[in-house]
């Protein structure tokens, strides 16, 4: 079970940036070893831009963190720079079972 941590919201602030005070407080708790998961609605949400996306894909994978992308259903897995499907993630481990 994932219990919820922490909710960021940077209202009006633009996701091209990494100035956002809730994105930085995000990422202080990823670095501290305190978050283990991100959960977004869609990427679009979380940043918008290549320079930010980049940062955030490097401090997770030194971190260990994934990020699930609601939407779309894909998991960024840090250990291997790959998006996987969530469904597919899911079969998998319903196989398994």
């Amino acid at each position: 079970m994932i219990a919820r941590q922490g909710k960021y919201v940077n209202n009006g602030i633009s996701g091209a940036t990494n100035r956002c005070p809730e994105f930085s407080v995000m990422i202080e708790r990823v670095m501290q070893g305190d978050i283990q998961y991100i959960i977004a609605k869609d990427e679009s949400r979380l940043c918008r831009s290549t320079e930010v996306d980049g940062y955030l894909q490097t401090i997770c994978r030194e971190c260990g963190v994934k990020i699930i992308f609601i939407v779309s259903n894909n998991i960024f897995d840090p250990f291997n720079g790959e998006l996987e499907h969530l469904t597919d993630g899911v079969s998998y481990l319903y196989i398994r079972l």
